[in-house]
């Protein structure tokens, strides 16, 4: 999707968003704290036209991550509009509204593979349409991918947060294409996912993987028009991670 395209869908944007229903000062701390990369400039402008439409840009996760390049920058969501919360070592996974479809988009894991005994699995997904689409979502390298031993969370990435901190933080993500064909599958690689938590290495991990479980989720692409509308809800697709 262009800029003059995101141009032409702020409009009905605005009319999906309703009235009175951003807080416009968190919006403007929220674009202040922006980082001026291009890329992410089209994010900007959809948070600002519509709160709600910001649920294709970003993936909650949070502060003080495990593994991270830098520390958090606050308890926020750096886009307003986008439920938070965070994927937190030794905690289940946050409750949220993820499904494996929403508004006929299908999010399945079509590959988990051993890459060596010190590393995290290379993990491929798919999308699958019920209808062609032409819309803007995340970048693989940010889908949250989070690894389960009973039910409670031991890594995963981009971010992960450590024991004890279940702060929210909120990922600037939108720019990627996402298009479809009715029907077909489009598999994206994740690449590596190696961070764990404390105390576990990939050497336990793989010992006995039939223990472990693979989640990924992300936010819903958005689409101009799309069935349903703009949406909060994620997409989550699972699977073992012995397969």
């Amino acid at each position: 999707m262009n800029h003059d395209e995101l141009r032409d869908a702020l409009p009905e944007l605005a009319e999906l968003a309703g009235p009175a229903q951003l807080d416009v000062e968190g919006i403007a701390r929220a674009v202040r704290r922006r980082r001026t990369r291009s890329a992410l400039a089209a994010g900007a402008v959809l948070a600002v036209a519509a709160g709600v439409a910001a649920t294709a840009a970003v993936l909650p996760t949070g502060p003080a991550a495990v593994g991270a390049a830098g520390p958090g920058e606050g308890s926020e969501p750096t886009v307003i509009g986008v439920p938070a919360g965070a994927y937190t070592c030794g905690r289940p996974l946050p409750d949220k509204q993820a499904s494996t479809t929403v508004n006929g988009i299908t999010l399945s894991v079509s590959s988990v593979r051993r890459t060596g005994d010190g590393t995290g699995p290379a993990v491929d997904v798919a999308y699958r349409a019920d209808r062609s689409v032409d819309g803007v979502g995340v970048p693989p390298e940010y889908l949250e991918t989070v690894y389960l031993k009973d039910g409670v969370v031991v890594g995963g990435g981009p971010l992960l947060n450590r024991p004890g901190d279940t702060e929210a933080q909120g990922v600037d993500a939108l720019g990627h294409p996402v298009r479809l064909e009715a029907g077909v599958p489009k598999v994206e690689p994740l690449g590596g996912r190696n961070t764990l938590c404390p105390s576990l290495t990939w050497q336990q991990v793989w010992a006995e993987p039939e223990r472990y479980e693979v989640v990924v989720r992300t936010a819903v692409p958005f689409e101009p028009g799309a069935p349903g509308g703009v949406t909060t809800r994620l997409l989550e697709a699972r699977s073992p991670l012995a397969r």
